[in-house]
């Protein structure tokens, strides 16, 4: 592939899902690194309600990311 624009549907379509599923991937560790903090009281130079807050955007990308992976499977049944 030599060009970008060059790439296949098939192609595309792979890249999508991989790159979904890294996103959720990162956003299930990032929720278990920030509930362990909360749990630890382990919040460095940030207080208990920006961890917190942290926390809650995790927990939203995941809840996208995981439903941008099941549009990109139901794409796939089709």
């Amino acid at each position: 592939m030599d060009n970008i624009y060059d790439m296949t549907q098939q192609e595309l379509h792979n890249r999508a899902f991989d790159k979904a599923y890294s996103k959720l991937m990162y956003a299930d560790i990032e929720i278990l690194k920030l509930e362990e903090d909360i749990r630890r009281r382990s919040f460095g130079s940030l207080s208990e309600g920006q961890v917190e807050s942290m926390l809650y955007m995790a927990r939203i990308d995941q809840k996208v990311w995981r439903y941008i992976s099941e549009l990109i499977e139901k794409n796939d049944k089709l």
